[in-house]
């Protein structure tokens, strides 16, 4: 028996231990649920998140539950929705796209012009779905940018994307942090006090296949055996999501492209979908929705200067998420679009 709990006692001490060693490494904060918001969940509202894994940045999670400054919202303002590339957790706050942004349109860390309610996992569907919620949460935006990697997407998911979430503002981050249940709350914390538990999950899901049928990721999943591209179903769905948000909203959207690259020898190759590129672009400039890949101005920056837009020095170059070049590179092409769309914003 005194074995047992001195077996027990050590392997506790050293969870603690280990824990505590990790939040100097990756230390992220728990998320909080939701039905009617812009995005499935938000992080925990006035938390920071700490990230090693992947690049370096220490972010601060707003009182809505964003990577934003904690600065106040400036009327007009413009909305950035999107996945993890611009919820930007892999580098300082002060070098991803938004905040960039921000400093270009005239905002500071106190007065923001940029709003970003960008979230991991939340790819054009997840958006599309979320767009009515979050234009109603924040009302007063002169501008939405949608930012995407990839211009090919699911037919169904985006069908299924026209079934939009309402939004009700018990569902806003500052509601909730004041509401949370004895569950959520529990949950929150455990995730805030057991980073490495978090880091270890989301590693190995990463590498697991997970779907129905396959739910602990063991059984090798054929991709290839996915539904047969139609090029005419997949310009209607799309015709059909963008007219839909374009009818909800009557300032400027931008869709925000920026391709992934390949780094072969001394060159960098922009890697576009021809399937779908074409009907994506197309899409968009038919519904009167502003189309901007930053593919050239990749290619530019690396040919002016070989600066290479995805990777990190403990990761490998050309992978990944967008750096802090990636993303003052794709910060002016907002910039320079949105002049142009809007003189009144420089």
């Amino acid at each position: 028996m005194k074995i047992c709990l001195k077996a027990l006692s050590a392997a506790l001490s050293s969870l603690i231990l280990v824990n505590f060693l990790c939040m100097f490494y990756y230390s992220a904060p728990g998320d909080i649920y939701r039905d009617n918001g812009a995005t499935k969940s938000i992080r925990r509202p006035s938390s920071y998140y700490i990230n090693s894994t992947e690049g370096f940045g220490i972010n601060y999670f707003d009182k809505n539950g964003y990577n934003n400054m904690a600065g106040e919202l400036e009327s007009p303002y413009v909305l950035i929705m999107g996945s993890s590339h611009m919820e930007a957790t892999y580098v300082s706050q002060e070098k991803n796209t938004p905040a960039v942004l921000n400093s270009l349109l005239g905002g500071t860390n106190q007065k923001l012009r940029v709003y970003n309610i960008a979230h991991a996992n939340n790819p054009l569907p997840d958006l599309v779905r979320g767009f009515q919620a979050g234009i109603g949460e924040f009302p007063n935006s002169c501008a939405v940018i949608m930012e995407i990697s990839s211009t090919s997407f699911s037919v169904t998911e985006l069908q299924d994307s026209l079934q939009q979430t309402i939004y009700d503002q018990t569902s806003d981050g500052a509601y909730l942090s004041q509401h949370l249940t004895g569950k959520q709350q529990l949950r929150s914390s455990l995730v805030g006090w057991m980073p490495f538990a978090k880091f270890v999950l989301n590693r190995q899901l990463t590498s697991m296949d997970l779907g129905i049928g396959n739910p602990f990721g063991l059984l090798k999943i054929n991709n290839k055996a996915e539904e047969q591209f139609d090029r005419d179903a997949y310009a209607t769905v799309l015709d059909d999501v963008f007219s839909m948000i374009r009818n909800e909203y009557s300032g400027t959207i931008v869709v925000l492209y920026h391709p992934e690259v390949v780094l072969v020898g001394e060159e960098m190759i922009i890697v576009r979908n021809e399937n779908t590129y074409d009907i994506f672009r197309y899409a968009c400039e038919d519904n009167d929705i502003f189309f901007l890949d930053t593919g050239d101005a990749f290619l530019k920056a690396y040919e002016d200067n070989y600066t290479v837009p995805y990777g990190f020095n403990n990761t490998s170059p050309g992978s990944g998420h967008l750096n802090a070049d990636g993303h003052r590179i794709v910060a002016c092409e907002l910039y320079q679009a949105l002049s142009e769309l809007q003189e009144d914003w420089k």
